[in-house]
Order: C-alpha cells, then sequence, then structure tokens
C-alpha cells in the first residue's frame, strides 16, 4: 500500500511561522509532493523558503523510512504466521529479507524438508467409492479435534515423521498432514470423493481460522463419520 501521507510535527511551526502566507502554501505542498513522489520541490532561489525546506526535509525523510520499515516488518510478520499455521519453523529476518517474492511463496505454500509435496488433485488410489457428502457439520466430537493452542512439540514430532507429508495442489493446500498409510487408510474407507472433500474442507479450515490440528487424520475420520451418521438418520 502506498504511503497515506505526511507527518507535521510542532517543532517546524517556528520556521514556518516566519514565512509569507503564500510561501506557507508552496512549503506545504512541496512537502506533501515530496512524500507523495519524491519530488524536489524549485523555489527560485528564494532564501526563506530554501532554508525552511532544508529544515522539514530530514523529517520527512526519517519519516518515509520508518514507515517503509513497517511495511516490511508487516509483511515478515504476515510470513511468520503463515509458516506457524502450516507447522514450520521460523525463517530469521535477515534471511527472509534477501528471499526472492517466489522463494517467500514457496515456503509458504509446500514443505520441503524432511517432507515431500504431492499434489492430491488427480490423485487416485484403489478404493471403493462412495458418493459424495452433502452434508457439512462439524459438530462438537469432531471440533475436539481442534485447537488453536496445540502442543508445538506435539505437532513438531507428527511435522518430522519422514513418513507424513503436507498434501498440496488445490485441495491440501499445503497444509493437510498424513502419512501415506493415512491416505490409503482414508481413501479404503470413504473412497476418492469423499476423501478429496475432506482434505479440501480441512485445508480451508486451517487457512481460514489459522487454526492448529491436533491430528489430521482423525478430525477427517470423525468428519465423515458424524456426516455419514446425518446421512443415515436422514
Amino acid at each position: 500500500m502506498a504511503r497515506p501521507g505526511i507527518m507535521l510535527y510542532f517543532d517546524i511551526l517556528e520556521p514556518i511561522r516566519a514565512l509569507p502566507d503564500a510561501d506557507k502554501g508552496r512549503l506545504l505542498v512541496a512537502m506533501l509532493e515530496y512524500g507523495q513522489s519524491g519530488a524536489l520541490p524549485q523555489f527560485d532561489g528564494d532564501l526563506g523558503l530554501t532554508l525552511t525546506w532544508g529544515f522539514v526535509k530530514p523529517k520527512l525523510d526519517r519519516d518515509g523510512e520508518t514507515y517503509e520499515n513497517a511495511k516490511v516488518q508487516r509483511k515478515y510478520a504476515a510470513f511468520c504466521k503463515q509458516r506457524t499455521a502450516m507447522s514450520l519453523p521460523k525463517v530469521p529476518f535477515e534471511e527472509w529479507l534477501n528471499m526472492t517474492e517466489d522463494e517467500r511463496k514457496r515456503l509458504t505454500t509446500t514443505d520441503n524438508e524432511p517432507l515431500r509435496t504431492v499434489d492430491t488433485v488427480g490423485f487416485r488410489y484403489p478404493s471403493t467409492t462412495t458418493p459424495t457428502p452433502t452434508n457439512t457439520s462439524t459438530s462438537a466430537t469432531a471440533a475436539a479435534a481442534i485447537t488453536t493452542n496445540t502442543n508445538e512439540p506435539e505437532i513438531a514430532a507428527a511435522a518430522t515423521d519422514k513418513e507424513s507429508r503436507f498434501l498440496g495442489g488445490e485441495l491440501g493446500k499445503g497444509v493437510v498432514l498424513l502419512t501415506d498409510e493415512q491416505i490409503g487408510s482414508l481413501l479404503d474407507k470413504m473412497g476418492v470423493d469423499a476423501f478429496d472433500y475432506y482434505v479440501d474442507k480441512l485445508s480451508s479450515f486451517i487457512i481460514k481460522n489459522g487454526a492448529k490440528v491436533k491430528n489430521h487424520y482423525e478430525t477427517i475420520l470423525k468428519w465423515w463419520n458424524e456426516d455419514a451418521a446425518v446421512r443415515g438418520n436422514g
């Protein structure tokens, strides 16, 4: 976002007060134009304006630098929040600062080591197929597997399992963590369409809420069982 304006400080009042009214207006316009575009003013040899500008400009420069630094810090904080939501380690600020935008995006959409990023789009596993679920309820029982305050060591232990992998693509979005055995078990139980549905539902839930899910496999299974029970009662 572009810088929205400039700061005016009381300590510039006295130098400005001594200027003629017309020059005060010229100085204000010059300050705003410099803050917006960096354009240096031309005062045509007017000594009063030139001297006052020499007093004002360093303050504008300092505020501009502060604003740009704050923008960078906010961007880095958003990057760290995404990494935390994916249960990934923090990247030091200096290292992040030297990355390209593509490198930063890759580190918040996929996982590199020691996990493998796979694309679930088009992923098929031999199994029986069940109808795509139409009920999207998530009861308190399923919610019990979800917490925004999950123990970090427990999550870290799951994430370092070499058989686990963060599912990428349009469904897993790089945040759903399952082992190959768990993937096979879910596909055998619910079929391909339901598997795709619940993986997408879980990834959307994690990203939208910034949630930490204690056990991705158990959460998917609970949601599927509860929706199946609702359909059966209906």
